[in-house]
């Protein structure tokens, strides 16, 4: 194997006779199985250290180019997996929400044009809603719904964004206009609301 270094990069090559031409390694005191550190020249020639100059060969150019490129790509994928791992650490207190608004007959329209504006208001005071969404079952437990589902970097972050919104002068017009689309229960308005934490295995965390 041979470790090529040019300029800041570094490539490890195996099978060096294939690759590089080189018949007799032991000429050099050197066996195939171990590894050389070379540097690539501007004439396109590899030199192993220690060795001197009227002993160099020429390589394969090509096969070299091919090398740096499958060599950057690997490094690239490690470099993007690390980065993945340390925002799954970061965000392991993260928690979503799960909101589903049970509406009078026929209202889920009006509801939904009232978030249209309300989601702003929700982002301005950091609730990031990952979607909203109107269920095209027609069975009678989904026919009036609203749904949408938030992510909170913890549950006492979602008590204190909740309350940022909830006490915004400019959000109170628009829950004064929901009111009469939600459908109650015994008094209570008929929203069911969960919070939820990722499994191990989920996509999203």
């Amino acid at each position: 194997m041979v470790l090529l270094q040019t300029g800041t990069a570094v490539f490890l090559i195996s099978d060096l006779s294939a690759d590089f031409g080189l018949l007799g390694v032991e000429q050099f005191g050197l066996s195939i199985a171990e590894t050389l550190c070379c540097t690539v020249s501007a004439a396109g020639y590899v030199r192993a250290e220690g060795v001197q100059m009227s002993t160099c060969c020429k390589f394969k150019p090509l096969k070299i180019v091919a090398t740096a490129v499958a060599s950057f790509a690997c490094g690239s994928l490690i470099t993007a997996y690390l980065s993945h791992m340390q925002e799954v650490r970061a965000d392991s207190n993260r928690i979503f929400e799960l909101m589903v608004y049970h509406t009078e007959p026929g209202k889920v329209p009006a509801l939904e044009s009232i978030f249209g504006d309300v989601s702003q208001l929700q982002a301005r005071h950091g609730l990031n809603v990952i979607g909203y969404w109107v269920p095209s079952d027609e069975s009678p437990a989904w026919k009036n719904t609203f749904v949408y589902l938030i992510a909170h970097p913890s549950q006492d972050d979602a008590k204190k964004n909740w309350e940022s919104l909830h006490a915004d002068p400019a959000f109170l017009p628009y829950r004064k206009a929901a009111v009469p689309l939600i459908e109650r229960v015994n008094g209570a308005f008929h929203v069911d609301e969960v919070f939820m934490r990722p499994t191990d295995f989920s996509a999203m965390k």
